[in-house]
């Protein structure tokens, strides 16, 4: 999920949607992307078996050779992400904000430390396969 933090949640005006616009690099992950991360989890797990069931259905077509098959029904980014906003959750075309509703923004900040990321990045992942030794063990 490290794409996440490239993010920032912007609305323009009180009562307006709010926006992720992709900026320049890597951030640092505080609650806007901490949202964002708690969004994708939550639809993620509703969907896990039917988006996997997608991807393996258009991954076999294309494995098989069913080229003029597949060529018709290609299944691209925008198709998927379609089909699960819409189709399977009903998330992405969300709710107006309530008028006057006016979201605290938290500025976007980019890694400044970029050492210190990368030994947070590396302490995690060592925690990971921690937690994962133990759970099998």
């Amino acid at each position: 999920g490290e794409w996440i933090t490239s993010y920032d949640v912007v609305q323009k005006e009180s009562s307006d949607v709010l926006t992720l616009d992709l900026q320049d690099g890597l951030g640092e992950c505080r609650r806007e992307c901490n949202t964002i991360a708690h969004a994708c989890r939550t639809v993620f797990e509703e969907h896990r078996e039917d988006m996997t069931e997608m991807l393996f259905k258009h991954y076999r077509q294309l494995r098989l050779g069913e080229q003029e098959r597949v060529a018709k029904h290609v299944l691209t980014a925008e198709k998927f992400v379609s089909r699960i906003c819409t189709k399977l959750s009903k998330s992405c075309p969300g709710k107006t904000p309530p008028s006057g509703f006016k979201h605290k923004d938290e500025h976007w900040m980019p890694v400044i430390d970029e050492e210190g990321y990368k030994m947070r990045k590396m302490q995690h992942a060592i925690n990971k396969q921690g937690k994962e030794t133990e759970g099998g063990a």
